[in-house]
C-alpha cells in the first residue's frame, strides 16, 4: 500500500502539499516510477510518504491532519524497469509530431491527419458526447458537421497502400472526434460512462481499408508474397555481421544460453523480389516483460534478390511487423509496425520516424 501526494506525467512536478509533508517530522518523500508496480497504471511519476515504523493508514491520518491532499493505493508487487512499455510512456510524455508523409489509419476512427492544433481546437471544445465504438471501450467517437479542417475536407481523395495488394483510394467522408486508449482494467470492470483513457483529436473517417494512407501521393509498398518460412543466419548479407555480432553479445551478456531463430517472408517491391528476415535472440523462455528476467530481442531487416541488404536489422522487439514501406518514393524502406501491447503504430526508418501512439492506462501484469 502507497501512500501517494502526487501522481503526474510530468517529472519533477510540485504540488501543494509536498513541502508540509517534507517538514513533518521522519517522514520521508520519494518519486518513483508507477511503470515498476504491478498494480499501479504505468508511465506516471508518483510521489509517495513513508515513515519507518508507521502504517499507511496512521501515515495517512498524520497527513490528513497536517491538510496534505493524498490518497492510498494499493501498488502490487515492485517488479523493476519495463523496458516493454518504454516507448509507449516516452509517447505520453511527448507526443511525436504528426508527420506530414503518413497518416496512420485507427479501427473505428479513421486517419489523424497532421492539422495544426490551433485549427482542431474549436471542433474538440464543440464535441458531443462521445460514444464507445468497440466493446473493449478502447475507442471512442463522436461526428462533427464540419466539412473541412485545415486544408483538408469531406471529398478529399487520398492514395491508400494495402501489403497484401496494390493501392487503393480513401476519400475523406466526414470528421470526428475520438478517443484512442486502453482503460486500467478496474475502470472497465466499474463499467465505464466515458473514455478513460487517451486524449480528444480529430479524425478523418475515410471510405478504405488501407494499412496506410500517403500524404504526399508518392511513395509504395511492399507486397507480400506468402507466409512467413524457416529462415537462416546464411541468408544475412555480410553487411548486417557487426550488427548482428553486437545482437548476439548483449544477449549472451544475460548469463544463460542464447536460443537463435531465424525466419523469413518473401515479397514483391517496385523493382523486384526481396524477402524480410527476422531474428529473435532469446535466453530461457523469453519471458522479458513484466520484470522477467530472461533476455528477448526481435531484429528485422530487408534483403533485395541480390543478396544485399535493402534494410539494415531494425530492433523490432515488443512490436509486429505489419508492411514494408518507402512514403516518399525515394527508393528507400522503412518497416510499419504495431506494438503489441498498447496498439500504437510506428513507421520506423524511411527518411524518419512518425508514429500514431495509443493512450495506454491499463497494467498487463
Amino acid at each position: 500500500m502507497l501512500v501517494i501526494l502526487s501522481s503526474s506525467l510530468e517529472r519533477g512536478l510540485s504540488v501543494p502539499g509536498l513541502d508540509i509533508a517534507a517538514a513533518l517530522p521522519e517522514i520521508r518523500l520519494e518519486r518513483l516510477d508507477s511503470t515498476e508496480f504491478k498494480g499501479l497504471m504505468p508511465c506516471y511519476e508518483v510521489v509517495v510518504a513513508t515513515r519507518e515504523g508507521l502504517t499507511p493508514r496512521l501515515l495517512s491520518e498524520q497527513l490528513k491532519a497536517a491538510g496534505v491532499d493524498h490518497y492510498l493505493k494499493p501498488s502490487g508487487a515492485h517488479i523493476g524497469p519495463r523496458p516493454e512499455l518504454s516507448g509507449a510512456c516516452s509517447a505520453m510524455r511527448e507526443p511525436p509530431a504528426g508527420s506530414e508523409r503518413v497518416a496512420f489509419l485507427e479501427p473505428g476512427l479513421g486517419i489523424a491527419l497532421p492539422i495544426d492544433a490551433a485549427l482542431t481546437a474549436p471542433l474538440l471544445d464543440a464535441a458531443p458526447a462521445l460514444q464507445a465504438v468497440d466493446e473493449e471501450q478502447d475507442r471512442w467517437r463522436a461526428r462533427t458537421p464540419a466539412r473541412s479542417v485545415g486544408a483538408a475536407t469531406v471529398g478529399q481523395a487520398l492514395r491508400g497502400l494495402r501489403y497484401d495488394g496494390g493501392p487503393v483510394t480513401c476519400t475523406v467522408q466526414a470528421w470526428a472526434v475520438g478517443v484512442s486508449g486502453r482503460p486500467h482494467f478496474g475502470m472497465r470492470d466499474a463499467g465505464l460512462q466515458a473514455p478513460a483513457c487517451g486524449s480528444p483529436r480529430i479524425y478523418a473517417e475515410v471510405d478504405c481499408d488501407a494499412d496506410l494512407v500517403l500524404l504526399n501521393g508518392a511513395g509504395q509498398a511492399g507486397r507480400f508474397d506468402g507466409p512467413w518460412e524457416p529462415g537462416g543466419p546464411a541468408l544475412a548479407p555480410a553487411a548486417w555481421q557487426p550488427a548482428l555480432d553486437a545482437a548476439r553479445t548483449a544477449a549472451a551478456a544475460n548469463g544463460a544460453p542464447v536460443t537463435e531463430r531465424w525466419r523469413q517472408r518473401k515479397l514483391s517491391l517496385p523493382d523486384g523480389p526481396a524477402r524480410v528476415l527476422e531474428l529473435t535472440l532469446q535466453t530461457g523462455e523469453g519471458e522479458w516483460f513484466c520484470g522477467g528476467e530472461d533476455h528477448h530481442a526481435v531484429f528485422v531487416g530487408l534483403v533485395g534478390q541480390d543478396g544485399a541488404s535493402r534494410l539494415a536489422p531494425v530492433d523490432i522487439t515488443g512490436s509486429a511487423l505489419r508492411g514494408v514501406v518507402d512514403s516518399d518514393g525515394d527508393g528507400v524502406f522503412g518497416l510499419h509496425l504495431d506494438e503489441e501491447i498498447t496498439g500504437s503504430q510506428r513507421l520506423l526508418g524511411d527518411g524518419g520516424d512518425a508514429a500514431l501512439p495509443r493512450a495506454y492506462c491499463d497494467c498487463p501484469c
